[in-house]
């Protein structure tokens, strides 16, 4: 499966930074977006006081076989790097 790769950097008002990726089987910058806002709450920040600085198309992949399930399943999935639990 061929995934679209949104690289996503978040700063909330109280300074914490995450930054991650959001992979989708589709280039959606609105499904993208709202993905990060989903994944942004879990982390325990709320919505109200983050500025998403950044959620931009990076570019295309092959997903590995667990990512591309996972996406099949519940149409998105989360590569966490900084910040992030």
């Amino acid at each position: 499966m061929e995934v679209f790769v949104f690289d996503t950097h978040v700063k909330s008002s109280c300074g914490k930074y995450l930054h991650f990726d959001v992979f989708l089987h589709e280039r959606s910058d609105q499904k993208a977006r709202d993905v990060a806002n989903e994944f942004i709450t879990s982390q325990g920040i709320e919505a109200s006081e983050l500025a998403l600085n950044q959620c931009d198309f990076c570019h295309r992949e092959m997903a590995n076989p667990a990512v591309a399930s996972h996406i099949l399943q519940h149409g998105s999935y989360i590569l966490p790097m900084e910040g992030c639990r």
